[in-house]
């Protein structure tokens, strides 16, 4: 474990609960708030508990102190929690860790599917399917979500918290039309309008329960901006053999400043884990980027998981279809 000795605040969506970790050497500090009332001691991928805490947070003490570890150290596959005094119940069920020569092991392609930490919905629940046409395909329902912080993760590569939620055209308008007017934005997305008929673009797809409009904000401030889309009933639909639940998504970085580095494949990344946890029954994340924007090819390709399959003409463009199936990402070491 590489020593860190600030704090790090840890709190997930809908959650009243912040959690605080630090790290000196080997030994992990974890509590609610600003207190430490938890040590830990990490060796060679096995965590031990060294000073307990008797509470209600007990639990996600314990989940983001895991989430600390993996964080820090992404060639660690597995994490030995044999000595811990196993505080689970529903949250994080026995279920999730493997009996291996007697040893209790928890994968991290494992710990990274469970909703608990990231997503404001922190367990999987879903609506029993009911299929629907749209422009005469078939496809489930899909259900509208209010506006709200939808997923938040500390990314350690940047040592900055990364969030995604709803955009909100009061709030977010202005920035929108800041963005689209960016020479660079502007050639790909073609959408430098008026502020008021960008603010009918969003209102539609606000009606539009196949799609959402998504804002990335790193320590709160906007960064970026994602539309994620069903693929049966979008444009994409007809061009490949698709999944009921596979989804995909465009976006763009307005923040000039956060543009190369590690800031743009984490948020790529981010946004992949996202959708892989927002619904369970999602095996395939697809994109469709044009074919000529080779900068954007070379990212993505280069990122765990995504394949680039082959282009293909749609009438307004010449894309790349590309995808990322749920097992390669989660087995890549994608976070």
């Amino acid at each position: 474990m590489n020593e860190v000795r600030a704090p790090i605040t840890y709190q997930a969506p809908e959650s009243p609960l912040a959690v605080s970790v630090r790290s000196e050497g080997s030994q992990i500090f974890a509590g609610p708030g600003p207190r430490f009332t938890m040590e830990f001691a990490v060796e060679n991928g096995r965590l031990r508990l060294v000073r307990d805490h008797q509470g209600p947070e007990r639990e996600r003490i314990h989940l983001h102190v895991m989430e600390f570890v993996f964080g820090h150290e992404p060639c660690l596959q597995s994490l030995d929690c044999t000595d811990l005094q196993a505080p689970f119940h529903d949250a994080f069920s026995h279920r999730f860790f493997q009996n291996r020569e007697g040893r209790l092991m928890l994968d991290r392609e494992v710990f990274f599917q469970l909703p608990v930490l990231w997503h404001r919905r922190q367990q999987e629940t879903f609506a029993p399917e009911r299929w629907i046409m749209t422009h005469e395909r078939a496809h489930p329902q899909r259900d509208f979500v209010e506006h709200g912080v939808l997923y938040r993760r500390y990314v350690p590569t940047m040592g900055q918290t990364l969030s995604f939620e709803l955009l909100d055209r009061q709030q977010h308008l202005d920035i929108f039309h800041e963005w689209h007017h960016q020479p660079r934005v502007a050639m790909f997305w073609e959408m430098a309008h008026p502020k008021e008929q960008l603010d009918d673009y969003l209102s539609k797809m606000e009606q539009d329960p196949h799609q959402r409009p998504i804002m990335a904000l790193l320590d709160g401030h906007p960064v970026g901006y994602f539309e994620v889309y069903w693929t049966p009933e979008d444009r994409l639909g007809p061009y490949y053999d698709h999944d009921p639940f596979d989804r995909g998504f465009h976006f763009l970085i307005g923040d000039v400043s956060v543009l190369g580095g590690r800031a743009t494949p984490e948020l790529i990344q981010s946004m992949v884990h996202f959708i892989f946890l927002d619904d369970a029954r999602t095996r395939r994340v697809m994109g469709e980027p044009r074919s000529d924007n080779a900068k954007l090819l070379r990212y993505v390709e280069s990122l765990p998981g995504w394949v680039n399959l082959r282009e293909f003409d749609f009438p307004h463009k010449r894309a790349a279809l590309l995808q990322n199936r749920r097992e390669d990402f989660f087995r890549g070491g994608s976070l």
